[in-house]
């Protein structure tokens, strides 16, 4: 089989790591020894002539079990190929919807197959393209003002809970009470099956976990502001300082823009403030774009320029990429910035 035989020389590293998750009883899921455990013994049997072992602690939130844990019981390659055909089905259903209303570059469309960002997540396993649908179809319901329901989908976005938390505070400053009661109850729901999943002592190693060393893997040169200070060296109090007065800027502006600007925004926000963002989570950034595609963002041959050789399929060292992810980041945020101003103007 032409598929088998492909995917046995790409490194499935992250799906090895879902995969073994999803063996795991749920008492287990955030013990240490039991992930190392399982990891080994899952690279032992199919991935020990592709790649060295290496132990990734799994965090996603235990709920996520009830999706893993079916994928586990098929044999390991053939649930990595469902899971990446799952993964680019997703992702394309989430760029049409979007599309539909606001369009998308033609140029994109001819770079993605190859892109860097979406090739990691075929190529690694990731599960970008399941959340980058959740997050679609939220924009989507709140345009058609069905806010409960899209409070409530976005909240699924929180198995990449270390991105989209911060979505939480742009709907209390949006005032959109009933996205965030949609949110809130989702949310709350997958909380309580996590914690009858793994039962209390489980939730207890699973914050335990978040301490250990391995959680911060590869920071330095992450794709975000805090990845480029700490590749420069920068102190954590001079970090954390900037990002502090970054999610103040944002903020502020979050609740002066329409929705769908801030929208845009705050999910910029999530892939260049958060405290761990990784190469392939910089997908998510199609949506601020699309959201914005129609506006003179794209009308600059500067800003053009930019984002051709973000999205083209080049993989620029550490750490140029984050720094090219930034200034298209800069971009959308200017952008925001400008319609902000421009309101206020208006408005005197």
């Amino acid at each position: 089989m032409v598929l088998h035989g492909q995917a046995i020389g790409i490194a499935a590293w992250d799906f090895s790591l879902y995969y073994a998750a999803g063996k795991l009883p749920g008492e287990e899921l955030f013990n240490k020894e039991a992930q190392v455990r399982e990891q080994q013994q899952l690279w032992r049997e199919n991935l020990q002539d592709t790649r060295p072992y290496h132990f990734s602690v799994y965090l996603k939130p235990a709920v996520y079990k009830l999706v893993l844990t079916p994928l586990s019981r098929l044999s390991f390659w053939r649930a990595y190929i469902t899971w990446a055909f799952v993964q680019v089905a997703s992702l394309a259903a989430a760029l049409w919807l979007i599309g539909r209303r606001c369009g998308f570059p033609t140029v994109l469309w001819i770079l993605l197959p190859l892109n860097p960002y979406l090739v990691s997540v075929v190529a690694w396993g990731q599960d970008t393209g399941l959340v980058f649908l959740t997050v679609a179809c939220a924009w989507e319901l709140s345009e058609r003002g069905n806010w409960f329901r899209a409070g409530s989908i976005l909240a699924l976005s929180l198995v990449k809970w270390n991105l989209f938390l911060l979505l939480l505070p742009m709907l209390i400053i949006q005032r959109r009470w009933r996205m965030l009661a949609g949110f809130a109850c989702v949310t709350v729901l997958g909380a309580a099956i996590s914690i009858c999943i793994t039962g209390w002592p489980g939730t207890l190693a699973y914050f335990h976990l978040l301490q250990d060393r391995e959680a911060d893997y590869l920071a330095p040169g992450m794709p975000s502001v805090r990845g480029v200070l700490l590749w420069f060296g920068a102190t954590s109090l001079v970090t954390n300082g900037l990002l502090f007065f970054l999610h103040c800027g944002t903020w502020w502006m979050l609740s002066r823009l329409p929705f769908r600007a801030a929208f845009a925004l705050a999910v910029t926000a999530c892939i260049v403030l958060s405290y761990h963002t990784m190469l392939y989570d910089l997908l998510f950034l199609l949506i601020p774009l699309q959201l914005t595609q129609r506006e003179d963002l794209f009308l600059s041959p500067f800003t053009g320029t930019l984002l051709l050789i973000w999205a083209t399929p080049l993989k620029l060292p550490d750490p140029w990429v984050s720094v090219l992810t930034l200034a298209v980041a800069g971009i959308l945020y200017l952008h925001a910035f400008r319609s902000v101003t421009a309101r206020h103007f208006v408005n005197e």
